[in-house]
């Protein structure tokens, strides 16, 4: 896997590949804590990822939703994962939230068929805090373990603004 090829969506951000784009690969790092919400249309026109760490950062699926309106999705059978979330924080609420939302969109006529990952809700200290990362092969649909050293996108932004925000931003890089 070439990084070039691969789009790393981290905490807090979401994004998205076309099948014009010249990335083959959505990657998230270190979901342990956060939740992974990532899938693809069936006919491939469209693969999203996105990186949650608390309940409010899932307010971007309304952004979600609106980029897949804007591909004429709605009625095209998309296949999604929710992974991750081990129980720190807020993780089962995070993930209630994304189920939720996605039951909204089937029951408006969307065709989401959800497939939750394995949800560990045993406690882990801290000291293993660091999770595993997803790679998600859109041409493929398969998922594997990415294991690259997380970025971190702080240039032109505050602390506060990037540790506090409350709504997960479309990465577009």
């Amino acid at each position: 896997m070439e990084a070039c090829r691969t789009k790393e969506i981290l905490q807090k951000e979401w994004g998205f590949l076309d099948p014009n784009d010249n990335k083959e690969f959505l990657a998230t790092p270190n979901v342990k804590w956060c939740t992974a919400f990532y899938g693809s249309a069936l006919n491939d026109s469209f693969s999203f990822m996105c990186h949650f760490d608390l309940p409010c950062s899932t307010r971007s699926l309304l952004d979600l939703e609106r980029a897949m309106e804007l591909r004429k999705l709605k009625g095209t059978e998309i296949l999604c994962y929710l992974d991750g979330g081990y129980s720190f924080l807020y993780s089962s609420c995070t993930r209630k939230m994304v189920i939720k939302y996605v039951k909204k969109l089937n029951d408006s006529g969307w065709k989401i068929n959800l497939v939750q990952k394995q949800y560990n809700i045993q406690f882990r200290p801290f000291c293993f805090r660091l999770g595993k990362g997803i790679l998600y092969n859109i041409k493929t649909k398969q998922v594997s373990k990415y294991s690259m050293k997380p970025q971190i996108r702080t240039k032109g932004r505050k602390f506060c603004d990037v540790v506090f925000r409350i709504k997960a931003k479309l990465y577009e890089g």
